[in-house]
């Protein structure tokens, strides 16, 4: 049985070149980035031909009435790189469903 392998897991972003490709984006929108939001085995999974997104729009700073899964339709997320700190808001009504072959 061959298994797919992926370069995409959930949670990673795609590049804003790859979201114009996949029709996502009709030009670069700093502000906006596309995340995996599909499981892992989905992704690895043969039978499965579609990827789950979601477009997040970038936020000064996380709302904590937004974190930890806190609001039933949007969620801010934050993650550390060197000494910048970068947060997302995510919605869940804002979902995309994309190829993934």
């Amino acid at each position: 049985m061959h298994q797919k392998e992926a370069s995409w897991r959930q949670g990673s972003l795609i590049t804003q070149e790859s979201s114009r490709k996949l029709g996502l984006f009709e030009k670069d929108s700093l502000d906006k980035y596309i995340i995996i939001i599909s499981h892992d085995c989905d992704l690895l999974n043969d039978n499965e031909d579609n990827v789950e997104v979601i477009i997040s729009n970038i936020v000064t700073k996380a709302d904590p009435a937004y974190a930890k899964a806190r609001h039933v339709r949007r969620s801010h997320l934050s993650y550390k790189v060197v000494l910048l700190i970068k947060s997302y808001q995510l919605n869940c009504t804002i979902r995309h469903v994309v190829s993934s072959l």
